[in-house]
């Protein structure tokens, strides 16, 4: 992307706050204005779906997928960059998998001492390293080696930190006896896999399945709330990978056990559910948000007690006309504003819109993009209580997969809200190894 069209780079987010009748009353921190778009990749060869995770400390980090061989169908390194606060880290390739192949669709987490945790996609497999802030994680060197959560599991898988340090990771795996569905066998039905780590990453729990279904799972989202709960999110699709319905699964006792999957699609029939998330809202209110598959329609529904019960679900009015979203993303400023972030529009031109959701209605609705090319998966995180940061891809060539010519490149913007400075805390010393 030229320097011209900085002012119509993708981006954007939506600030949903709630009537004191629905949800306790939050303050509308005052907003002020995106910083720059920086182009964080800046590669000459394709770099897709970026993570980010913010830490305790004032860092921000950010890794993606990156494709150095064009003979290969999926990213072959892991790319890492982290912001201290004044400028970023150059991106350098952290991570390759262990067989040298794929090495793609990271998912990263820190964690209150400094370390850093992250899983990727190897095709098959599904691999874990750490590493220390203290040891400079944006070289090769400071991460341990791959280790393999799952020697055949593939898909986005996902990882969370909990206040306690625990680190959890969901995948997809395929399982012991192929299934039937629809009357044939379906080898790609595989199912939503979770395992736990009590001791920072070194031992990890047997392998849990979380969705247990003849359908198709995938596309597995995870976050851990303030009480130490555990909530897991996930898509089912069918055996021709189209969207069927979305299922929700929680654990009260830190992984050890789950609740029986609920099908949330099934409350929201004839329609078909897609694009199933979980994420936190203020006083660790639970959201789950949805899209509908081939319909207009933007949807999600809460629960104030850890889970269960939910509300009914609400409709975001005034964008149906939008159509073909992407995926709703959450993330909670320290007023506990929660922000919101998604991709719209036709396939080969999708945009990110913005606005505040109050009173039942729309505020200041706007697409902040307008950018002429596909520009999709915007990941969400907070620093310091009012630093919201943001980043996402775009395709140059107004496509969006890695297949197609052109380049891709990772962008990232932030705000500054009017909640109050946290001050980062200090960087604890690195344990001995």
């Amino acid at each position: 992307m030229s320097s011209s069209s900085h002012g119509l780079v993708a981006l954007g987010l939506l600030l949903l706050t709630w009537q004191a009748t629905v949800l306790p009353a939050v303050a509308h921190a005052q907003e002020g204005e995106w910083s720059t778009p920086i182009n964080l990749s800046n590669t000459p060869t394709k770099s897709w779906i970026p993570a980010m995770a913010a830490d305790p400390f004032g860092n921000v980090h950010v890794v993606w997928g990156e494709w150095l061989d064009d003979d290969g169908d999926w990213g072959d390194a892991i790319y890492y960059t982290m912001w201290n606060g004044r400028a970023w880290s150059e991106p350098n390739d952290i991570l390759v998998s262990p067989q040298g192949a794929v090495a793609d669709l990271p998912a990263i987490a820190a964690d209150s001492q400094g370390r850093l945790h992250m899983v990727w996609e190897a095709q098959p497999g599904i691999f874990y390293s750490q590493a220390w802030i203290q040891d400079s994680p944006w070289l090769s060197t400071a991460w341990s080696p791959p280790v393999a959560i799952s020697r055949v599991g593939r898909g986005r898988a996902d990882i969370a930190v909990g206040s306690d340090d625990a680190v959890h990771i969901v995948w997809v795996d395929p399982p012991v006896d192929v299934p039937v569905l629809d009357g044939e066998l379906c080898p790609d039905c595989w199912d939503v896999h979770y395992t736990g780590s009590s001791d920072g990453g070194q031992t990890w729990s047997s392998p849990e399945n979380l969705s247990n279904s003849p359908q198709r799972a995938a596309y597995p989202f995870l976050v851990v709330d303030g009480q130490g709960v555990i909530h897991a999110a996930w898509d089912e699709h069918n055996a021709a990978d189209q969207a069927i319905t979305g299922a929700y699964s929680r654990s009260l006792d830190g992984g050890k056990t789950w609740s029986e999957a609920w099908d949330v699609g099934r409350d929201v029939a004839p329609e078909t559910l897609a694009g199933l998330y979980v994420g936190l809202g203020a006083n660790d209110h639970v959201f789950v948000t949805w899209q509908l598959w081939h319909a207009p329609g933007f949807f999600l529904r809460w629960s104030e007690d850890r889970g269960e019960p939910w509300s009914s679900s609400v409709q975001l009015s005034q964008v149906d006309e939008l159509g073909g979203y992407g995926r709703l993303e959450t993330t909670v400023d320290g007023v506990d504003n929660m922000y919101l972030a998604f991709a719209s529009g036709p396939y080969e031109n999708k945009e990110i819109y913005t606005g505040l959701w109050a009173g039942g209605d729309w505020l200041h609705l706007s697409n902040l993009s307008n950018s002429g090319v596909h520009s999709q998966r915007p990941r969400l995180a907070v620093s310091e209580g009012n630093i919201v940061h943001v980043v996402w891809f775009e395709h140059t060539l107004g496509q969006g997969t890695i297949h197609d010519e052109g380049n891709m490149e990772i962008w990232y913007r932030r705000l500054e809200t009017g909640a109050q400075h946290q001050p980062p805390q200090p960087l604890p010393s690195r344990p001995p190894a």
